[in-house]
């Protein structure tokens, strides 16, 4: 909201357009059915012609939440797509199919889209030889694999290069992104990654 301006209810973040906050904007001449209470009185005094003072409009953000079923890709229609919105959306991506059109419908209508993605650095850089018991961490099922070091070099690309995916199309489409390592704490990650690349600002 630091950087850009925004169209929406009043309220106490400034606007694109024309208001009745309290930051003075611009003059022009009086049309009849003009509220009276914004005439530039001084103004008159001096010229003998009416003016009206025009203000900043304000506006005050509106947050609609919208949850989905873990097992499967995000269901963005199920959400209140207002036109001019920040659009943001968590989730750990790791889900089958082309991810264009959810990125597109992210930005339709003029909005706004931030993807923030949390991911452990177990599961991007591992190290793993041998036989595992794997746990589903969102259906809590079990599952035993041998990794042998040509398993792990066909997970290790296929991961990079399914990210590397989500990151061009990201790109391509102006769409934030970022991914956020979920250890140590979210302070600390979002200040190593999505405040640094832009994605977020500190407040003043």
């Amino acid at each position: 909201l630091g950087s850009q301006t925004w169209k929406g209810q009043a309220g106490e973040f400034r606007g694109a357009g024309v208001g009745s906050a309290l930051y003075f904007q611009d003059h022009r001449a009086y049309s009849p059915g003009d509220d009276p209470r914004h005439i530039n009185w001084q103004a008159y005094a001096r010229t003998g012609q009416y003016t009206m003072k025009l203000y900043r409009e304000e506006f005050r953000p509106v947050v609609h939440l919208t949850s989905n079923d873990p097992a499967g890709p995000p269901q963005l229609e199920l959400a209140r797509r207002r036109s001019n919105a920040i659009r943001v959306l968590v989730s750990d991506l790791l889900f089958e199919g082309d991810p264009s059109p959810l990125i597109r419908s992210l930005n339709e209508r003029q909005a706004s889209g931030l993807i923030f993605c949390p991911f452990t650095r177990q599961e991007a850089d591992r190290e793993w030889t041998g036989h595992y018991d794997f746990i589903d961490a969102e259906r809590g099922d079990h599952h035993s694999h041998q990794i042998s070091p040509g398993v792990l070099t066909r997970y290790l690309a296929s991961y990079r290069a399914h990210f590397g995916i989500w990151d061009e199309l990201c790109r391509r489409h102006q769409l934030g992104f970022s991914r956020i390592a979920a250890l140590p704490d979210l302070f600390t990650a979002l200040h190593e990654e999505a405040v640094r690349s832009g994605l977020l600002e500190l407040s003043p």
